[in-house]
Formats: C-alpha cells, sequence, structure tokens
C-alpha cells in the first residue's frame, strides 16, 4: 500500500513509500476487532552486527541483531540479556538483521513466552522470554507553531523563501524555473 510518492516530474520516476499489505492485513484486523494495535515488546537498543564486529568476536557472518542495551524493567533485562549479547533467533526463527528482529518481536502478542537464542561470549544460550507490550505514549504528534517562519516570496527573482532554522538568514523552498 502506498503511503507517500515524491516524484520531482510528475512521472513515475522518484521515490515512494509503502506498507506491505501483510502488515496493513493485520494493523486492520486488530483495530477491528480490539480498537487499537498491540505489539510485543522485548525491551532492548540494538544494533546490526558490522564485519568488523563479527571479526572481533571471531563469528563467520554478521547475521543478527548485536543488544546494545537492555532497558530498564523490560522483558529482556528481566529474563537476563545483557548488552554485548547478540540475538540470533525468535522461536527457532533465524535473524538477519535488527530489522528483522523488531519486525517478528512486534508481531507477537504481548504476554506471549518466546525462546531467544542469544550468542554470549562464543557460547549459545536459549532462554524464555515473556514480551511485555509495545509502551505506548498516548500523545499525539503536534507541531510547533511558536516560531514558525511563514514563507515569503521575492516574485521579481522566482523565489520562495523561509527564515532559517537558526534565524540567520534565509532558505530557498521554491525556485520558479521561468524566474530571473
Amino acid at each position: 500500500v502506498n503511503t507517500a510518492i515524491f516524484s520531482p516530474t510528475g512521472g513515475s520516476v522518484g521515490i515512494a513509500f509503502d506498507i506491505p499489505a501483510a502488515t496493513v492485513k493485520s494493523v486492520v484486523a486488530q483495530l477491528h476487532e480490539k480498537g487499537r494495535v498491540e505489539r510485543g515488546w522485548l525491551g532492548v537498543q540494538i544494533q546490526p552486527v558490522t564485519d568488523e564486529i563479527a571479526e572481533s568476536l571471531g563469528l563467520k557472518g554478521t547475521k543478527g541483531a548485536l543488544v546494545s542495551e537492555p532497558q530498564d524493567g523490560s522483558p529482556a533485562k528481566e529474563a537476563g540479556i545483557r548488552a554485548g549479547d547478540i540475538i540470533t533467533q525468535v522461536d527457532g526463527k533465524d535473524i538477519a538483521s535488527p530489522r528483522e528482529l523488531a519486525r517478528i518481536i512486534g508481531n507477537v502478542m504481548p504476554g506471549k513466552d518466546v525462546s531467544i537464542t542469544v550468542l554470549r561470549e562464543g557460547k549459545s544460550d536459549t532462554m524464555s522470554v515473556k514480551l511485555g507490550e509495545l509502551p505506548n505514549s498516548d500523545k499525539q504528534a503536534k507541531a510547533d507553531t511558536s516560531d514558525e517562519a511563514t514563507p515569503g516570496s521575492l516574485d521579481d527573482m522566482g523565489l520562495t523563501v523561509t527564515t532559517a532554522e537558526d534565524g540567520k538568514g534565509l532558505v530557498v523552498t521554491d525556485v520558479d524555473p521561468n524566474g530571473d
């Protein structure tokens, strides 16, 4: 499902952002059934396993998700997952990247026990983790209009400008191709 398309020419070339249909199907079903979307939460800050990290740990590949830090009070911390662990599997499914870990955990219902396999100090260890629910702040985004600059126009030159973020100068936001 396309969510946004940017095309500098108006044609079918440019950048598009989309959501996989399977994700949309799951979200719509949860919204219809519960009125909200529930996501599993492990509670770890993760990063990719780079070639350099893999080499320093004696790994043969870069698969998995390196735990930078388990969050305080999270299911991961309570289960004993530590900084430096590499999560390699969830419920027997191999984890290729941090993105895949986030996707798999997010698709599991909160409260479910999952089996997490980590590589720690060269040894594989499997532990059971009861996932929490992804915290929801119940806040909505709101534009900060307190110092918002209003675009100006320099029609004689064919430019549209706005004040720079630091307040020192202008940012050109549009150029008339037929202008001076």
